[in-house]
This record gives C-alpha cells, sequence and structure tokens, in this order.
C-alpha cells in the first residue's frame, strides 16, 4: 500500500508542476526550527528558532518542515493550515523521541487538516488526550512514543477522518 500511494505521488507532480508552471504560482514551502531556547520573535531557522508549539503550528504551511530540536515543549499543537498532496506540512523531532510535547489537552490537536506528518515525538498527556483528530484526511503519525496517560488507557479521539495512520509508535501507561 505504501509503494502505491509513493507512485500515486510521483504520479501526479509532472501535471502538477505544469499547472503551476503555466499559471505562474508559485509553492510555498520551508524548512523551520522550534528550540526550548528559541524565541517565537525569530525567523525559525536553525541559528534563530522559534520557542513554542504554538508558533509553529500557526506558522507552518503547505510544504513546510517544522523540526523540533532536542527539549521539553509546553500547549497544544494544533496546526491552522493543512498541507497538500504534493507539499504535505511535516512536524518531525531531530532526534527520534528527543522532543518532548508535554501537557495539553489534548497534546496534538488535528480539526479539519489534511495532509500532515508528525514524526518522532516523544508525548506525554498531563490531562487529557494524547490526539484529537477530526474531519482529517491524510495524515501519518510515525515513531511516536506516548507515555503517561490517565485512567490506564491511551486517549486518542479521532472523529470522522479518513486515511489516518499511525505506525510504528509506542503506547505506554
Amino acid at each position: 500500500m505504501i509503494g502505491r500511494e509513493v507512485n500515486l505521488v510521483l504520479n501526479c507532480r509532472p501535471s502538477v508542476l505544469a499547472s503551476l508552471l503555466l499559471t505562474g504560482a508559485t509553492l510555498h514551502a520551508g524548512s523551520f526550527f522550534v528550540s526550548p531556547e528559541g524565541s517565537d520573535e525569530a525567523a525559525g531557522t536553525q541559528d534563530a528558532p522559534w520557542a513554542s508549539v504554538a508558533k509553529a503550528g500557526s506558522s507552518a504551511a503547505a510544504g513546510d518542515t517544522v523540526t523540533f530540536l532536542p527539549g521539553h515543549y509546553s500547549g497544544t499543537l494544533a496546526p491552522v493550515n493543512s498541507g497538500t498532496a504534493v507539499a504535505p506540512i511535516t512536524f518531525r523531532s531531530s532526534v527520534k523521541h528527543a522532543a518532548k510535547l508535554l501537557g495539553g489537552n489534548p497534546v496534538i490537536e488535528l480539526a479539519k487538516r489534511h495532509h500532515m506528518h508528525l514524526e518522532g515525538f516523544a508525548v506525554t498527556p498531563t490531562d487529557g488526550n494524547f490526539l484529537k483528530a477530526g474531519e482529517c484526511e491524510n495524515i501519518v503519525i510515525s515513531n511516536c512514543h506516548s507515555e503517561g496517560s490517565r485512567g490506564g488507557y491511551v486517549s486518542a479521539l479521532i472523529d470522522r477522518c479518513r486515511n489516518v495512520r499511525i505506525a510504528d509508535c509506542t503506547f505506554d501507561r
């Protein structure tokens, strides 16, 4: 199934590229960074990273990759934009499980978002859900680790979504 998805994306790119060239449109795609020592007033570069999950979620647009450097981040990661089939938004930890998303209710919220990838985070909900996703499509959460869920279960609320894949993740109480 993964191979078919990759081939589909590759087969779509020439027509999308031709369309973009004919219309003069440009793709917004960038690499941004977040660090506990950063500032939300900074440019979001590796040398001047942002500080918060809120800034990352409000700034990322289609095609962007936001890399979280090792450290602890409080709050809810709630992206305000969606990606596209050829330009998903990627949020990732620079080192597997070294970027720790703490708290939030939920820690990750995807409301009416499409084409998102979340990779390599450690997630600790202090009170509430690991994930809340509603009316989403084409979401991939991979190589994450969640621990410390309340009530003896991992709480992920996925409602009216299509093509949500949670792969190679571990969940501990």
